[in-house]
C-alpha cells in the first residue's frame, strides 16, 4: 500500500497539482484512503459470502467508528491488521449466524460493555501514538459513538431485530478485548 500511494503522490507532484512540501500529506491521505477502501470492500465480499450482507454493512457501521475513536490494539504491519480484521468480521458474523441468545442479554451485553469502554476510554498504542490534545477528540467522539450505539441498541430491542442486537454485543465484547489487550501491552512496555 505504501508503494502504491507513492506512486500516487509522485504522479500527482511531476503533474504539478501539489507542492514538494506537501508530499508526506498527500502520501499519507492516499495510504490511509487505500487501506481504508481495501478494507470496507473486503468486509462486504466476506458478508456476500457468508450471506450476511446487511448484517456486514451493520457490523462496519458499528465497529469502524468505535475502533477508529476507541483505540486499542494496534499491529504494526497493515497485512497483519487486515487480516485480523477479516477474521474478526468472519467470526463475529459466523457467531451470529450460528447461535442465538435472548435479546435482554445482548442488550445487557452492549450496555456493560459500552461503559467499560468509557471507563477505560480511548487507548493510545505504541503503534498509534496520539497527542494529548487529540486524545481530548477521541475521548468526546467515542462518548458520542457509544451513547449513539445504546440507542441502537434500544430500538433493536424494541423492534425485535435480535440478531442486530447481538451482533452489537459481539462487536463490544471484542473491543473491549482489543482495549484491554492494549493497556496489557501498554503496561507491559
Amino acid at each position: 500500500m505504501e508503494k502504491i500511494s507513492a506512486r500516487l503522490t509522485d504522479y500527482i507532484l511531476n503533474k504539478g497539482l501539489i507542492k514538494k512540501e506537501d508530499y508526506n500529506i498527500y502520501q499519507y491521505g492516499f495510504l490511509c484512503f487505500l487501506e481504508t477502501t481495501v478494507g470496507i470492500l473486503s468486509c462486504i465480499i466476506i458478508s456476500i459470502i457468508v450471506g450476511m450482507f446487511w448484517e456486514g454493512v451493520f457490523f462496519l457501521l458499528v465497529f469502524m467508528p468505535l475502533r477508529s475513536f476507541g483505540g486499542g490494539l494496534h499491529l504494526e504491519k497493515f497485512y497483519q491488521c487486515f487480516i485480523v480484521s477479516c477474521l474478526i468480521m468472519i467470526a463475529s458474523l459466523l457467531i451470529v449466524k450460528s447461535f442465538s441468545i435472548p435479546k435482554i442479554i445482548s442488550l445487557s451485553v452492549v450496555f456493560l460493555s459500552s461503559v467499560a469502554l468509557l471507563l477505560i476510554g480511548p487507548v493510545d498504542h505504541p503503534n498509534r501514538e496520539v497527542e494529548p490534545e487529540d486524545n481530548l477528540i477521541f475521548i468526546r467522539k467515542t462518548k458520542y459513538t457509544v451513547f449513539i450505539c445504546m440507542l441502537v441498541s434500544i430500538v433493536l430491542f424494541f423492534f425485535d431485530k435480535t440478531t442486530y442486537l447481538f451482533l452489537e454485543a459481539v462487536i463490544f465484547v471484542i473491543l473491549f478485548i482489543t482495549n484491554c489487550l492494549a493497556e496489557i501491552k501498554k503496561k507491559l512496555g
